[in-house]
């Protein structure tokens, strides 16, 4: 049970050291700002393993954040941490303070959203569930004495600019799947240049398949065996995937999901003919020319 301090305060409650954690710091004893090691790859490409966190326990929560979580010591899973890393999927209530306890005023527990990128998967969390979340804020650089300088919060992610005008060779196109999450959601209006149709590396282009369908996808080139010998072949793969084949087997374990939606290898006169232009910004439908399913 959790060592409560003060008659019928719950802001004070300790959880960790427990029975189960007993090596746990409890979030009462970190500092306002302090840093932690991300373990394991459930928000790659966000994060990697091994990043030294910076974390704010007062910095506001919004949606699309990244938080720090305790769980609470009775509920964690077995072979499971009891803080964990994840993005807030929702908007939090602004009245809601953890650890939360019911009053007599309450009719409905709150609930936290949370996703993870890798294997892709949303959380609906009880409040009661829940000992503290604390904000992402930066990344730190550690140093050799066993220190670590914070640094700004780094997005590994593409940043995308909002464009207010565009020309004739511009289009958008309107996110109808999420094979492009945590980058884009489903709604999520992308403007795309058909004149540059030239592909490259790891660039984001709207391509058209046979059937008509148009989807956003990252191009990939490799190094392929073929009849006739070694070539240079680009794959269609989309930006939601695992990228490490332990993250393959995380994917396929948990969600029985095996094929990516990669398609390839193309050749370049190939991959050519499928594209029908780069992602160079987000916009407002009403400011495109040309749109596409906006």
């Amino acid at each position: 049970m959790p060592e409560q301090i003060g008659e019928h305060s719950t802001s004070v409650q300790r959880f960790y050291p427990s029975d189960r954690f007993p090596d746990e710091i409890d979030a009462l004893d970190v500092p306002e700002t302090y840093v932690s090691v991300a373990k394991g790859d459930c928000l790659e490409p966000a994060f990697h393993d091994g990043d030294y966190l910076v974390f704010s326990k007062s910095a506001l929560l919004h949606k699309g954040d990244y938080v720090g979580i305790w769980f609470a010591p009775d509920i964690v899973p077995d072979c499971e941490a009891p803080r964990q890393i994840k993005r807030l999927a929702m908007e939090p209530m602004s009245t809601l303070t953890l650890p939360w306890s019911a009053t007599s005023d309450d009719e409905l527990e709150p609930h936290v959203h949370l996703e993870m990128f890798n294997p892709p998967r949303k959380l609906r969390v009880p409040a009661s569930r829940l000992v503290a979340m604390h904000k992402v804020v930066g990344i730190a650089e550690p140093n050799s004495d066993g220190t670590a300088r914070p640094t700004e919060l780094k997005n590994r992610l593409p940043i995308l600019p909002w464009c207010d005008s565009t020309n004739r060779d511009m289009i958008s196109h309107c996110i109808q799947d999420d094979l492009c999450e945590p980058l884009f959601s489903v709604g999520d209006c992308i403007l795309i240049d058909t004149s540059s149709k030239t592909a490259e590396n790891d660039e984001l282009f709207l391509v058209q398949w046979s059937t008509g369908n148009r989807q956003i996808m990252q191009l990939n080139s490799h190094e392929f065996n073929g009849t006739q010998g070694k070539f240079t072949g680009w794959m269609i793969t989309p930006f939601r995937r695992p990228r490490t084949r332990d993250a393959a087997d995380k994917w396929a374990k948990r969600l029985g999901i095996i094929d990516w939606c990669s398609d390839g290898p193309y050749t370049d006169n190939g991959i050519a003919a499928l594209i029908v232009g780069r992602v160079v910004g987000r916009c407002d439908p009403a400011v495109c020319i040309s749109t596409e399913r906006c």
